[in-house]
Order: C-alpha cells, then structure tokens, then sequence
C-alpha cells in the first residue's frame, strides 16, 4: 500500500510505499501535530500533517525522537 504526498518541487501528488514512511510529531506553542515525512527516490524529504486519528490508525514505523520542535516565531523554518 502507498500513501499519497505532494510534492513541492513537481508541483503533484505522489505516491510513496508504507515501508518509506515514518511518524512523528512536531511540538508547537499551539499543541502537538502529527505528520508522516517519506523520502522520494532521489532522496528529496517529503511531509504531511494529519489528524491525530489518522496517525494512531497508520501502520508504519516511528522515529526513536519524534518531538522535534517548530517554532516559527522563533525563527524555525518549516519542515522540509
């Protein structure tokens, strides 16, 4: 099973495989958000936010530290 991303730079939706995909979080001062990142095969990184349901319900692997911190008021940029 593959799970649909967009991707930037193609500027389209593509579709990686379960085993590509892991799940973490992001903290942020409006709470936790869940996404999945995946890499494309020519090793560009791929995120997508979804619902923490969503999340839970995904059968594929987590990262050992999956709090990363996205602060943009502090000047972080957006998870590439």
């Amino acid at each position: 099973m593959a799970i649909e991303f967009y991707d930037l730079d193609l500027k389209k939706r593509v579709f990686i495989d379960n085993s590509k995909v892991t799940k973490v979080t992001f903290e942020t001062k409006s709470g936790t958000r869940y996404a999945l990142k995946a890499t494309t095969d020519d090793g560009r990184k791929l995120t997508k936010f979804t619902s923490k349901s969503d999340w839970e319900k995904l059968k594929v692997g987590e990262e050992a530290d999956t709090n990363a911190t996205f602060n943009p008021d502090e000047g972080d940029e957006f998870p590439r």
